[in-house]
């Protein structure tokens, strides 16, 4: 009854309609509402005072990067209207204050994290040279195929290796709308020998390829974070990727992989012809990336890091930053509830 008095005074016959994309949330009733992302934000603030709950909203990447740049004021709503926002990282909090979040906004930086139990490396050393005639640096991309995932820039990076008579082997799992401008880009570079669009494939099988790999390349236009990214340093694979938005957050430069300038095939080619033939290298990158993951990016920080924002949101005090590698022990969930939108 709230809902429908307060929603018509507000959205007069429409209230219906939203009433009936809503009702499922009615029923839960919770003290938390999270948006998981900022588009599915846009045009539910509301919520926060009909149903009487607090409001968080997500940002990962796509909906600051690119989703509304046509207009300034896209997300003026959740600016003004969420209680806290929880972000990936410190390039998309510097992105949300450049689309118009005021710089005291309560928010929360909690990186994504991965299942370091199931991407475990076993017993992998990097100990052979490759590039040469007798076995390939076996190169893997792990990602959905789409503009913003740059294949056609790796794609004219191996053009590269090949040119300089490397002997490789790229495999890209995935699948997507880009399918066919990946397959023309592999056609055109005159590399359909060795580079392989192996499609979408199941967690186990992605496991086994970055078991397989020597090296992970991620040469993104835009990302705001990247879980395989983090899956393919738990398999202490050294990356190479680009500089693209959060990805230097993700690898550290020098140390876990290589960040290069994102379009730049031939920074990415001279990355790769330097891993082949240094396992020594590698294997040093290998161990950092595992260590770093392990110790800032496990599940069970980023749940207790979630489990904090909801708390202090409650309180009506939420932190202006939070990192889950704090590593506070996760907290009785069985109070206030949180719905995850």
């Amino acid at each position: 009854m709230r809902y429908l008095t307060q929603g018509w005074s507000r959205f007069g016959i429409d209230t219906l309609r939203r009433f009936y994309l809503d009702a499922n949330l009615l029923g839960l009733n919770p003290n938390v509402a999270h948006f998981e992302f900022g588009t599915l934000a846009l045009g539910r603030m509301h919520l926060k005072e009909i149903i009487d709950a607090k409001v968080v909203v997500s940002f990962r990447g796509y909906d600051l990067n690119f989703a509304g740049l046509e207009n300034p004021t896209h997300y003026q709503e959740v600016w003004d209207g969420a209680d806290a926002l929880h972000l990936l990282g410190d390039d998309l909090w510097r992105r949300a204050q450049r689309r118009g979040c005021p710089a005291d906004k309560a928010h929360a930086l909690i990186p994504p994290a991965i299942d370091v139990q199931f991407f475990v490396p076993g017993d992998r050393k990097h100990t052979e040279a490759t590039g040469g005639s007798a076995r390939p640096l076996r190169i893997l991309s792990v990602g959905r195929l789409e503009w913003k995932k740059g294949y056609e820039y790796a794609i004219s990076a191996m053009r590269i290796l090949r040119q300089q008579g490397l002997n490789f082997e790229y495999r890209i799992v995935g699948d997507g709308g880009f399918l066919e401008a990946v397959a023309f880009a592999r056609h055109q570079m005159e590399v359909e020998k060795t580079v392989h669009l192996l499609g979408a494939l199941s967690r186990p099988e992605v496991r086994a390829e970055m078991l397989r790999a020597d090296v992970f390349l991620h040469p993104a236009v835009s990302e705001g974070f990247c879980n395989a990214v983090l899956e393919a340093q738990s398999m202490e694979l050294p990356v190479v990727c680009s500089d693209a938005d959060g990805l230097a957050e993700n690898v550290v430069n020098g140390e876990t992989g290589f960040v290069v300038r994102r379009r730049d095939p031939q920074a990415i080619a001279e990355k790769l012809i330097l891993l082949a033939s240094n396992p020594a290298i590698r294997q040093r990158m290998g161990l950092a990336g595992r260590k770093r993951v392990t110790t800032c990016f496990q599940l069970i920080d980023q749940i207790s890091a979630f489990d904090r924002l909801y708390r202090q949101v409650l309180r009506n005090d939420p932190g202006k930053k939070d990192t889950p590698s704090q590593n506070h022990p996760v907290r009785d969930l069985a109070g206030p509830s949180a719905v995850s939108l």
